[in-house]
């Protein structure tokens, strides 16, 4: 549905959307209300022929040309009212065309379209009305519609053969011939509000004129209005409704009108539907200026809607093209209730041109006259009445059928006269008509009917008079019989509607197959607004509305329309002309050269096996493009429109953005000036994007994208692919190490790879590595940009100013720029950074940094537990917070550790250990051939296999030997000794200290312990807080203690877990522990050779 107007009183406007707000049967409206969401009467020039309009109001005022009005009852360029009774003008204009969604008042059936005024004087104005009505009709060259909500009060007192009303027949002739360029003006008419006095709208010229349209009035229940006049001539219905406050629409401003405000609930008659059925017609004209003034009437009446079902008026007449068969008309309703949406679905579709028969454009109407002059006297009071008949041979396509009367009688008020087609249909021209205009009694008048529309006319025409009172007599003279209408080929159209589904009797049977097997022949389901499936096939079953309906054997429809569903039409084996309307619809041509046009919506187009011409209208169409010669139309910018294609090569045509190449050829692709999407298939394709803003996607096999200007997206997909960027910011997907990508030194460039691996190519920027594999990315000389994947990814950015951000994962950095950045964002995995610059710190949440080349270069890390690498130069490693570990490498190397439990590697003896004081337990693994722990340093590891040296500091430390022979000195200090795998030199301290008691473990080898040398004894000083604690001394393994002296100066005393080792004390003193032995507590003899003594040479 469209947008609702947010006019105020639109929710009393009961005609235009009727919800039961006044009683009436929800949804039995004029059905205008999505109509707006394409027209509402822009454009249309409607008069209102009346008394005047007030085009001050504010609801008429944006909508009123001043330029075009005219007073003709007082001669001045003002087409406002003058009078304290004219207020009819101003109403009727506010039903066309009041402004709609301005906020204000009441909204129009047509609300943008153009109004203007054409005054005639109704009351106190001099001039005689039938010159003015002359005068007017000769302004109608300047309109498109003409709406007049008025009429002559007796019958036949308008009669256009007598000479007052001459001009106003040229005149209106004039519009009809020339006005809108020669299409015709459109001019309505009121059939009038005199049901009650037996009036009939044949009586009066104005109604029955095959120029005009008569419109009867109907209540919001449907039914007919107990004044509306009804009649042969009567064409379409619209609402008048009979009851006060039923009809709102605009007032005078003030209090000059019906009402004391700008708007009347006071309005009805047919004066009130005769301005619906105008404003109906100016979207008919905004969706279709071509339509001349015939094809609006007959529009009118093949979209009507049947009201009132069950009245006995109802007839069907001998049409073969309406819903499978006749239309329906009835003299109070004409062909029924208008439907606007109904009205402007055909319009839009209507493929004719009917025009006048002078007219220089279009179709000229065609006419068939014949006569009979009979004097044939008429019984009187005779209900069978006397009959003459006239037989044409030659028939046409009847729009309207006149009859000229002449008849004398001395009463003919009791008179019926009624005309039946060859095909049964009855006009009841003439019904019992009151004495009006015709003092004399006797009919000379010309008669018209609109009951016969559709019908040929080739047969016998029979004319019926019925005197049906006694009394009075007279006789039938004469009478011509003129037919209206285009001439008869074989190019027929076929309209169906949403009524189909209600022909459901057995009487109905022949409208659900369609026999045609000559001529160009139309389907217009135009007016459908639910679902269907056309099948124009020969033998085929469709749905149309809910309904099924067979294409006969042998039948050959060359066109078809659909509605506002979302339609499904085959063609056949001609060439094919298929419309989709309005929804989303499925197009599919045959073996023809079709022509397809999807209309609104989301289509699919598929012209089949010929030479196609594909248009899809509005909407994100699809089009199925199979033969060379095929060619696809987009009007506009509107949607997302896709071809795809089988074919060898195609270029997509102008507003076209997608391409979708089918099939396995290898096929080539080529895009336009738009942003395209061009899709490649399972062959070698060449995807070429030229302007725009292209994506490019290669299918299965090996394929060349070039995206040429533009920013571009190109992805190869399976395959080995060759991806060309050109002009512009492109990014490439590769997902081989095959495939190659080139760039144009223009943009900045981004390729996303699930490659192995991947280097980017010369002019590419940046690298995006995706999916989850362990990947590594590799940049240019440009600067760069590389981010990795979820993976362990490890980015080198080359030459240049590059970005690194590897993800999650355990990633690798490779740097080469002081201005090159890495970026870990989260804390996941161990990162790890190689650099050859010559200052480098790592970046937050980098866990290892190694640098790599010869150069004498540096690096810091950061708070986290950092393992750094030097090079074979001499490198400066900071490990500040965190428990880091620092590897000079091969050169003579710094190395501060920082805060926390440090780990150093040191390979050179000129590599220099700075830690700072009490800034955690710090270990050094040295493989230099003499290696002193450097202050605030805890412990030291000796590695490799040399025959290397180790000494601690005043602090406590371990220190632990390697598989070669060490020689391991503890220094001051609480101090571990550990010897290793080979014969080792264990010395715990070197001099007398408090509380220094060392534990000395040989390990592996033939050890020896070393307690004093040639200048004392070690460990004599207090005693018990001043000994070595020798672990696991073994005689198996020819280990050794080295003392000072002889062996004389000490004894061994045994204990449960050992032997302790004391020096004698000297003149009385006690004895001072200076070892204890573990493990062995028996057998020890200080003369044996695993005890060894040394001394100063004098």
């Amino acid at each position: 549905m469209s947008k609702i107007p947010n006019d105020p009183l639109f929710s009393q406007q009961w005609y235009l959307q009727n919800l039961g707000q006044s009683g009436g049967i929800p949804g039995l409206d004029i059905n205008v209300v999505n109509v707006w969401e394409d027209y509402t009467g822009k454009g249309v020039i409607v008069a209102v022929v009346d008394d005047g309009v007030d085009y001050t109001h504010p609801d008429l005022a944006p909508n009123y040309n001043s330029n075009l009005d005219y007073d003709f009852a007082q001669d001045n360029h003002n087409g406002a009212p003058k009078t304290d009774g004219d207020s009819h003008g101003t109403s009727v204009a506010g039903i066309i065309g009041a402004k709609g969604g301005n906020g204000i008042g009441i909204v129009g059936v047509a609300y943008n379209a153009t109004l203007t005024s054409f005054r005639l004087g109704f009351s106190g104005d001099s001039i005689d009305s039938s010159t003015e009505e002359g005068r007017v009709f000769d302004n109608l060259m300047n309109v498109d519609i003409a709406s007049n909500s008025w009429g002559y009060p007796y019958a036949f007192s308008d009669n256009f053969q007598s000479p007052p009303f001459s001009l106003a027949l040229t005149a209106i002739e004039n519009a009809v011939t020339n006005g809108r360029g020669g299409k015709g003006t459109v001019i309505v008419f009121a059939a009038g509000n005199e049901y009650e006095y037996n009036l009939n709208t044949g009586y009066y010229t104005y109604q029955r004129l095959r120029y005009t349209i008569a419109v009867a009035a109907l209540l919001d229940n449907g039914l007919a209005s107990y004044y509306s006049t009804p009649g042969a001539a009567v064409l379409i219905s619209a609402f008048g409704s009979d009851i006060p406050g039923s009809i709102v629409t605009t007032d005078r401003v003030g209090a000059a009108g019906y009402d004391s405000g700008n708007y009347t609930n006071d309005f009805n008659g047919t004066s009130a539907a005769t301005p619906m059925v105008s404003g109906v017609v100016a979207l008919m004209l905004e969706a279709n200026p071509h339509l001349g003034y015939r094809d609006v009437q007959e529009i009118l009446a093949y979209s009507a809607r049947k009201n009132d079902a069950s009245n006995p008026g109802w007839a069907t007449n001998g049409a073969k093209n309406w819903n499978g068969g006749g239309l329906h008309v009835n003299h109070d309703y004409g062909f029924g209730l208008i439907d606007a949406l109904a009205a402007v679905r055909l319009a839009e579709t209507w493929h004719q041109q009917s025009t006048a028969a002078d007219s220089t454009v279009g179709q000229q109407e065609q006419v068939v006259s014949a006569s009979s002059s009979p004097n044939l006297a008429i019984p009187d009071d005779n209900p069978s009445g006397i009959s003459d008949t006239i037989t044409i041979t030659s028939g046409l396509l009847i729009d309207r059928v006149e009859v000229d009367l002449d008849i004398s009688h001395s009463l003919a008020a009791d008179l019926v006269v009624t005309l039946i087609s060859p095909d049964g249909t009855e006009s009841i021209l003439v019904n019992r008509p009151p004495n009006g205009s015709n003092d004399d009694e006797d009919i000379k008048f010309r008669f018209s009917t609109t009951h016969h529309w559709g019908e040929t006319g080739v047969g016998r025409w029979r004319l019926k008079v019925k005197d049906v009172q006694g009394a009075d007599v007279g006789k039938l003279n004469s009478w011509t019989l003129n037919l209206y209408g285009g001439e008869i080929n074989h190019n027929n159209t076929y309209i169906y509607t949403n009524e189909f589904s209600q022909f459901t009797t057995a009487a109905d049977v022949s409208r659900k197959t369609l026999t045609d097997n000559r001529g160009i022949d139309i389907i217009n389901a135009a007016a459908i607004t639910s679902h269907l499936n056309l099948n124009l096939n020969p033998g085929t079953v469709s749905t149309l509305g809910g309904d099924k309906l067979t294409i006969a054997a042998g039948t050959v429809i060359e066109k078809a329309f659909g509605g506002d569903g979302n339609d499904t039409i085959r063609g056949n084996s001609a060439v094919n002309t298929l419309n989709g309307g309005r929804g989303s619809d499925r197009l599919l041509g045959y073996q023809g050269n079709d022509i397809l046009v999807g209309g609104k919506g989301n289509d699919t187009l598929d012209g089949g096996i010929g030479a196609d011409k594909l248009n899809g209208g509005d909407g994100d169409d699809l089009y199925l493009v199979e033969n060379l010669l095929d060619t696809v139309n987009e009007i506009g910018n509107t949607g997302i429109d896709t071809v795809k294609s089988s074919l060898w090569r195609y270029i997509l045509p102008g507003n076209v953005e997608r391409l979708t190449l089918s099939g396995t050829k290898n096929s080539k692709g080529y895009g336009n000036t738009l942003n395209n999407l061009l899709t490649g298939n399972s062959g070698d394709n060449i995807l070429r994007g030229f302007n725009g803003s292209d994506s490019l996607y290669g299918g299965r096999g090996n394929d060349l994208l070039y995206g040429d200007r533009g920013n571009d997206v190109l992805d190869g997909n399976e395959g080995s692919d060759t991806i060309i960027g050109g002009l512009g910011n492109d990014v490439y997907y590769v997902d081989s190490s095959l495939d190659v990508v080139e760039e144009t030194a223009s943009g900045i460039d981004t390729v996303y790879s699930s490659a192995l691996s991947f280097t980017l190519a010369e002019n590419i920027e940046n690298l995006t590595l995706l999916g989850t594999e362990n990947i590594s990315g590799t940049g240019n000389s440009q600067n760069n940009v590389i981010i990795g994947n979820s993976g362990n990814n490890t980015l080198d950015g080359g030459a240049g100013y590059d970005r690194l951000n590897g993800g999650d994962g355990n990633d690798v950095y490779y740097i080469d720029s002081p201005s090159d950045v890495v970026n870990e964002i989260n804390t996941s995995g161990i990162d790890t950074v190689y650099s050859s610059i010559v200052n480098v710190t790592l970046a937050r949440n980098f866990e290892n940094l190694n640098l790599v080349g010869t150069n004498n270069i540096n690096g810091t890390g950061n708070n986290l537990n950092n393992l750094l690498r030097g090079n074979s130069g001499k490198n400066i490693l900071r490990g500040g917070n965190g428990h880091d570990t620092l590897n000079g490498g091969k050169g003579a190397d710094t190395l501060h550790g920082g805060s926390g439990n440090d780990v150093y590697y040191v390979d050179n003896l000129l590599d220099v250990v700075k830690e700072n004081n009490g800034a955690g337990i710090d270990t050094v693994y040295s493989s230099a051939l003499n290696f002193t722990l450097a202050e605030n340093v805890e412990n030291l590891r000796l590695t490799g296999n040399g025959n290397i040296s180790g000494t601690g500091n005043e602090l406590n430390n371990a220190i632990a030997g390697n598989r070669g022979n060490n020689t391991l000195i503890g220094g001051i200090g609480y101090d571990q000794i550990i010897g290793g795998a080979g014969n080792d030199l264990i010395i715990g301290t070197t001099v007398d200290t408090v509380q220094d008691i060392d534990i000395l473990t040989g390990g592996l080898g033939a050890d020896t312990f070393v307690l004093g040398s040639i200048d004392g004894v070690f460990y004599n000083y207090l005693g018990a807080r001043n000994y070595a604690r020798i672990e696991d001394f073994s005689l198996s393994q020819n280990d050794a203690i080295q003392m000072y002296g002889d062996a004389s100066q000490y004894s061994l005393k045994t204990f449960s877990d050992g032997t302790l080792l004391y020096l004698k004390g000297i003149d009385g003193s006690s004895d001072d522990l200076i070892a204890m032995i573990q493990g062995i507590n028996s057998g020890l003899d200080l003369t044996a050779s695993y005890f060894s003594f040394v001394q100063a040479v004098s």
